[in-house]
């Protein structure tokens, strides 16, 4: 009886990942940050994974043109933008840690999911 109850409990978390691997995620989200690390490891998983970026935030300006064509979303340098637009479902951080703690207070403060990379 045992063995059965394991065998039915592992087939349910089975078909239970099996579904949400394929259910796209279809609310948007933001990242704030476009540094290397960001750059060659966190974009290319969220985009692998299918997770739609609305806005991705940085500090240069000059950069803005180049994220809009790359990632084909919004690029920003104000956080205010981001909090404000009620579609936006989480915000990813990858900053420099000294700037974890102001950002990462006021994306709690507006209500939004927040996802801190070390």
């Amino acid at each position: 009886m045992k063995k059965f109850i394991d065998s039915s409990i592992q087939r349910w978390r089975s078909q239970r990942n099996r579904k949400l691997l394929q259910s796209p995620y279809s609310a948007p989200y933001a990242f704030v940050g476009v540094g290397s690390h960001a750059l060659q490891n966190l974009y290319p998983v969220l985009q692998y994974l299918g997770i739609r970026l609305k806005y991705i935030c940085c500090k240069s300006s000059d950069k803005l043109a180049l994220i809009e064509q790359r990632f084909g979303v919004t690029a920003t340098t104000s956080l205010d933008t981001i909090l404000n637009d009620s579609e936006i479902k989480g915000i990813f951080i990858c900053t420099s840690p000294q700037s974890h703690y102001e950002i990462c207070s006021r994306v709690i403060a507006s209500g939004k999911f927040l996802f801190v990379e070390k």
